[in-house]
């Protein structure tokens, strides 16, 4: 069947729709009508970045929600044709008007969670995860810096666990979102150590999850002097930097890099062939965790509407990525309708 997509010319860097032809669907794999996909501004814009002047095209996008049309063979999950889904994982997954999508990267929606919000499925995943990695729980003190779309989803399931929570973000719409997200918010980095300093009585966060678009030395050392002895430091993003031994000598803090959103990802046997993992040595695969950030969705303990700043049709993707680029400080989370 003939579909539409958005892609990325290399050569010019320009975005734009082109039509192909859908192969039929594989086994254990299901056919999606989509209705809403999201963007996520980091790994999209850093791959818009990376292609220009390379050859060839290269697809955009890797998180979206709509309806099973048809379920191919050997398909083992609940879900049938007229479910609303959300879908996690490219290159299986992009902006795209339909898509066949493995079983393990699919997830049921409730009737609460409508597919404007199911479309950041990835981003909510890929925030559990790194949530995850900080290993804190109830009570425990949590500082995020930079409160864009992964940071502020961060930050809401850190507060969704009971840890007490402080981000820290420059941009004023990002500050305003984030506070209608329920969350405590700074500006800069000297507010959110003093804060951490009072709330912890000296003692530093348990956990620093740094949600920049890169983790240099400096961003490194400063989650470092807020840190507790013991404590964790999770990289959300890219990072490049050299670790402060001193500090890290001082401290004995771990560094921790989160690889997207769980076991399973990037492994075709797990996503292509949906071999699952054991549920009790991989607890948390890529599926599950698409599924429990979901439910945190369904619950209202992750709030996406208030991060949506705007919502357009596909035909309209340059201007999108446009904004984007030239405009982060007004453009969050963007969301095409098919």
């Amino acid at each position: 069947m003939a579909i539409k997509q958005v892609v990325l010319t290399g050569q010019s860097g320009k975005v734009r729709v082109e039509e192909l032809e859908l192969e039929p669907v594989p086994a254990k794999h299901v056919r999606v009508k989509i209705i809403h996909s999201g963007i996520s501004p980091g790994t999209e814009l850093l791959g818009l970045d990376r292609s220009r002047g390379l050859d060839g095209e290269f697809r955009m996008g890797y998180q979206a929600a709509g309806i099973v049309e048809e379920v191919g063979p050997g398909f083992t999950r609940n879900i049938k044709v007229g479910d609303r889904v959300a879908c996690y994982g490219g290159p299986y997954v992009y902006h795209a008007s339909h898509l066949n999508v493995p079983e393990n990267l699919v997830a049921l929606l409730p009737d609460s969670v409508d597919t404007r919000e199911a479309a950041f499925c990835a981003l909510a995943s890929i925030a559990l995860h790194g949530f995850r990695h900080s290993g804190c729980c109830l009570g425990e003190m949590v500082a995020v810096v930079g409160l864009g779309l992964l940071g502020n989803l961060a930050a809401q399931c850190a507060k969704a666990a009971g840890c007490r929570v402080i981000g820290c973000e420059l941009m004023p719409r990002r500050i305003a979102a984030a506070r209608d997200a329920g969350l405590e918010v700074v500006s800069s980095l000297e507010d959110l150590k003093s804060r951490v300093a009072e709330l912890s009585n000296g003692h530093g966060a348990d956990a620093v999850l740094l949600a920049v678009k890169n983790t240099d030395a400096f961003m490194l050392t400063e989650a470092y002097h807020m840190v507790r002895r013991l404590g964790k430091v999770v990289i959300l993003g890219l990072s490049d930097a050299q670790l402060p031994r001193e500090l890290m000598f001082s401290k004995e803090a771990s560094v921790v890099v989160s690889r997207a959103a769980g076991w399973g990802r990037y492994s075709r046997e797990y996503e292509f062939e949906g071999r699952d993992l054991p549920y009790e040595h991989a607890r948390w695969t890529e599926g599950r965790n698409l599924e429990e950030a979901i439910r945190l969705m369904g619950i209202g303990a992750l709030q996406i509407t208030p991060l949506i700043t705007d919502e357009m049709p596909y035909s309209e993707c340059a201007r999108a990525y446009e904004n984007l680029v030239d405009h982060p400080q007004d453009h969050l989370a963007v969301v095409f309708r098919w």
